[in-house]
């Protein structure tokens, strides 16, 4: 625990650890959420099933894209541009839900969901050896891998609390408020630059150091 609440006493950290926890609350809180929502709008769980597979399936195949955009554009104008797709998505599945809209429309607004879901599982891992160094960031990895398992399991006891006296849609909301939360948290934090920026500084130095050998 020392060597953690070390790690959280760098410029930076706890900015990056609070938005790692608000973000990753969310995946499993709509995988639950959204299963619970659906079967309380059409009454029927192998429609919700089929929702949340239309879900799981965008966001399976998007993750590498926008991992890749991640990597090859600056993180915040990703996160921005898929952050405002998301909460459109969002926008557009609770109010499906509300009107109790055919299963078809269900899968198509949870799929435009999924595949919108902003990358900051990625911005995060790639944000730690910005902010620290050495044997510190051994640490940070370490952090981050224990704050991925708990958000997991934090996730569907949120979800069971709120259904104690809210609805599923309820908890759909607080998935998306987790999310956005998260992400703009997660845009005040130093960010890696994008992959070609790191190759050019890469070659400059070993230039510089070229140069000064010379």
């Amino acid at each position: 625990m020392r060597a953690y609440l070390a790690l959280l006493g760098r410029p930076g950290v706890a900015r990056l650890a609070v938005s790692a926890v608000t973000s990753r609350v969310a995946a499993p809180m709509i995988s639950l959420s959204l299963l619970l929502a659906v079967n309380s709008s059409l009454g029927a769980y192998g429609s919700a099933a089929g929702v949340l597979s239309g879900y799981a399936a965008a966001l399976a195949v998007a993750v590498p894209v926008a991992g890749r955009l991640v990597d090859r554009l600056r993180p915040r104008r990703v996160l921005a541009a898929c952050l405002l797709a998301n909460m459109a998505a969002y926008a557009v599945l609770l109010w499906a839900l509300t009107r109790h809209a055919p299963v078809g429309v269900l899968i198509a607004s949870a799929a435009a969901l999924g595949a919108t879901t902003p990358p900051a599982g990625p911005v995060v891992r790639s944000s730690w050896p910005v902010l620290v160094s050495g044997e510190q960031l051994k640490t940070a990895f370490a952090f981050d891998a224990v704050l991925n398992e708990v958000m997991f399991v934090t996730g569907p006891l949120i979800v069971s609390g709120l259904m104690a006296f809210a609805s599923p849609n309820a908890a759909v909301v607080f998935a998306a408020c987790g999310t956005t939360t998260g992400v703009l948290l997660l845009m005040t934090v130093p960010l890696p630059p994008p992959k070609e920026e790191r190759v050019e500084r890469h070659v400059n130095i070993v230039a510089a150091m070229v140069r000064d050998g010379l």
